[in-house]
């Protein structure tokens, strides 16, 4: 089953990082889709890997973007990879608006 995740520290000011991590299982390819609320909308500069995904294709509201972008309240996210023989994770890397 495939899962997101986001982490923060210090509260949702601008100059605090924000990572969305997806996580995926064994086979599964994309991650569910994630609509951005106010805990998960930045300015995203950076996507990082565990090096077992492959391509990673990004979608904001089913366009595809590379960094950097911005996710707003309301965007919906898309994550996808190529190779999903084994789990891997997912992070976009930023900061709160």
């Amino acid at each position: 089953m495939n899962d997101f995740g986001f982490q923060y520290s210090g509260g949702f000011s601008s100059d605090q990082q924000l990572v969305i991590r997806a996580i995926f299982a064994v086979n599964d390819d994309a991650m569910l889709p994630l609509q951005i609320d106010s805990q998960t909308a930045g300015n995203f500069n950076a996507i990082t890997q565990n090096g077992t995904s492959g391509v990673i294709t990004v979608r904001k509201n089913s366009i595809i973007v590379t960094p950097p972008f911005t996710l707003e309240i309301g965007d919906l996210l898309d994550i996808q990879r190529t190779i999903f023989t084994s789990a891997g994770f997912v992070n976009l890397i930023g900061s709160y608006v």
